[in-house]
């Protein structure tokens, strides 16, 4: 369940993200499979902290995305560099890099990226630049990943529209008289 679900505010969960960042140089951010649409989760930051371009997986396993993408994280911090056309090890599977197409990250792709950096952030005034994980094969355990890449222009489905909170408040809002 998300943190927001459990009763927090957008700026509790904007501030520990913050927090998160400055303590450890990146924090990760989970978006829930919904309504057929895949899940995924992304750094925040990389960029900022390393000066490497975010990392994003589109899986539907919450706590394999984010352990996934804090060794990367931790590889990044110890100097790794990771470049589209890389094949490396995800959870004892082969997976590509490939670059984020600006469209997705104009999106809701990574929404928390761009609320933590508004205004009165403290932080540099980069442009945003990502990478995403594509799995080759089937994970360890037979799973695989959705077959979801963000490469390419245009919308994806289940991965650009409306963010949860933008659906609730639509939900919410009902014309009167």
């Amino acid at each position: 369940m998300c943190d927001i679900c459990n009763g927090k505010t957008y700026e509790q969960v904007e501030a520990e993200t913050r927090d998160r960042v400055r303590q450890l140089g990146w924090a990760v951010q989970g978006v829930q499979p919904s309504d057929g649409h895949p899940g995924w989760a992304y750094t925040v930051g990389l960029l900022d902290s390393y000066d490497h371009p975010e990392l994003v997986v589109v899986d539907d396993d919450w706590a394999r995305g984010a352990s996934l993408l804090n060794a990367l994280g931790r590889a990044v911090r110890d100097g790794a560099i990771f470049e589209p056309g890389d094949a490396i090890d995800l959870c004892g599977s082969r997976a590509e890099v490939i670059d984020v197409h600006p469209d997705h990250l104009a999106s809701n792709v990574m929404a928390m990226w761009h609320n933590i950096r508004g205004p009165g952030s403290g932080l540099l005034p980069l442009d945003l630049e990502a990478y995403q994980l594509v799995a080759r094969d089937p994970l360890p355990d037979g799973d695989v990943l959705p077959d979801v890449r963000l490469g390419g222009p245009g919308p994806v489905r289940g991965v650009t529209g409306p963010n949860r909170a933008e659906r609730r408040a639509a939900a919410r809002w009902r014309p009167t008289g």
